[in-house]
């Protein structure tokens, strides 16, 4: 069996960036990215936006050790990017969560998410890993 991981990406105060510079400029900002993902991650992940300004990255044969250096990768290249001289452009961040793919798909998710919201509430621009603590279970119908 080949290793499966997942991100879960979020851009950092994506309100605010569609609040001070309009919506239209904010999917740009998205698109942006996307497209950041893309080149910084290998060709047979898959990168799809999966509602708001959060993005998922499905990695076939990719497990939770490689998927975490190759997040940081682009966590430390869009702040390094996002980074102006002169203080009048935008500072870009995103959190992630990463969680290993395993049996139960829809506990993977939520794992991942779990990680997410964890990188939030620790500052921002991080990744947080799933500690893998969860486990898939059936639920019998009453």
């Amino acid at each position: 069996r080949q290793p499966l991981s997942l991100l879960i990406f979020d851009i950092d105060h994506f309100k605010a960036i569609n609040m001070r510079f309009g919506q239209r400029n904010g999917e740009r900002v998205l698109l942006a990215f996307a497209d950041l993902l893309r080149k910084s991650l290998r060709r047979e992940h898959i990168v799809s936006r999966i509602g708001g300004e959060t993005l998922g990255v499905l990695m076939p044969g990719t497990g939770c050790a490689e998927a975490e250096d190759a997040c940081q990768t682009v966590i430390d290249t869009l702040a390094q990017a996002g980074r102006t001289e002169n203080g009048r452009g935008v500072t870009l961040t995103a959190s992630a969560g990463l969680a290993e793919i395993g049996a139960c798909l829809d506990v993977v998710i939520k794992r991942a998410e779990i990680a997410l919201f964890l990188a939030k509430a620790k500052g921002r621009n991080r990744l947080e890993v799933d500690s893998g603590s969860m486990e898939c279970r059936r639920i019998a119908p009453n």
